[in-house]
């Protein structure tokens, strides 16, 4: 949901962006990418558990004793990536959408010229 609500976001501030289609729309495509990511391993569960997906569906490996990361099988390894990369792209998207990098940019070079008033008591 908060996903979601994230790429709806996205979506509506893309309008006043300038620029190619990658640079308005990026931001918005990143954040629907980590919808998608995020889906998947649910989307796993409830396949499984209405038993729609009954073979060579675990998460693990039969027989191995850890019951960690040790023992994820090939199921298990792609949807853990696929939940890594979802929170990724969500943070980029967020950040990209913020333009963190630009705020941060120029706030950096307005402290290198020594414009820091703000701070000094």
């Amino acid at each position: 949901m908060v996903t979601t609500l994230a790429t709806v976001a996205s979506a509506r501030k893309a309008r006043g962006r300038r620029g190619n289609a990658w640079r308005v729309y990026g931001p918005t495509a990143t954040t629907a990418a980590s919808v998608a990511l995020l889906c998947a391993d649910p989307m796993r569960h409830v396949l499984q558990d209405h038993e729609l997906w009954t073979t060579n569906s675990a998460m693990y490996r039969p027989g191995c004793e850890h019951g960690d990361i040790r023992c994820l099988s090939v199921v298990g390894w792609v949807f853990l990536t696929c939940t890594y990369l979802g929170f990724a792209c969500l943070i980029v998207g967020a950040l990209w959408n913020a333009d963190a990098l630009g705020k941060l940019g120029r706030e950096f070079r307005r402290r290198l010229e020594g414009d820091d008033a703000d701070f000094e008591a």
